[in-house]
């Protein structure tokens, strides 16, 4: 009898490990892509900045926004909408690496955090990244391009929020002037905002 009573009290727990981490994960996940959401992107980010500072060397932020994705959903539907967003983010996991984060901010946004990454590492994954995603999108036959901007920062003297705003403004000049480019920048001290 003893057994028996171990043996349910042993599945209990395991179920509800295993219901908690769930739970953890999903609250740490994008549902639709599985890219990580703004919370865990920044708690991740947090961490790897402070070991760029501690031992010095640069990253680089990738802000992606999907051009014409309006579109898709009006013509195609919201389910192609979403179709879409999962190749992209599934496209996006086979290019970076493990240690790189990726993370969904919300409608057709995406950013990606690049540890150890420096100027010429950035512009390439950037480059390639943006090939595989043409590829994807010709593929299903969708009519969105990637307007991204790109920041890399060879010394961390600012906080992730900072970075982001960077590298959300390189997006938004990259969308003003024509869409489906990439523009990047190397960030130096004298360029970043004052009140840090």
């Amino acid at each position: 009898f003893r057994l028996i009573v171990f043996l349910l009290a042993t599945g209990l727990v395991w179920d509800f490990k295993n219901a908690l981490e769930t739970q953890r994960k999903l609250a740490r996940t994008d549902p639709l892509t599985g890219l990580s959401n703004r919370r865990a992107f920044f708690e991740k980010a947090d961490a790897e900045m402070n070991r760029a500072k501690r031992f010095g060397y640069p990253l680089s932020i990738v802000y992606m926004d999907i051009d014409n994705f309006k579109t898709v959903n009006d013509d195609l539907g919201h389910e192609a909408g979403d179709n879409l967003l999962k190749v992209i983010a599934d496209t996006v996991l086979k290019n970076i690496r493990n240690i790189d984060i990726s993370v969904r901010f919300g409608g057709d946004e995406l950013g990606i955090l690049l540890s150890e990454t420096d100027a010429a590492g950035a512009r390439k994954l950037a480059e390639k990244l943006n090939q595989k995603l043409k590829i994807k999108m010709c593929e299903h036959d969708w009519p969105v391009t990637f307007s991204m901007g790109v920041a890399t920062f060879q010394d961390i003297s600012v906080n992730i929020e900072d970075m982001l705003n960077i590298a959300d403004k390189l997006m938004y000049l990259a969308k003003k002037n024509g869409k489906n480019r990439i523009l990047h920048q190397v960030i130096t001290d004298k360029e970043l905002p004052a009140n840090r």
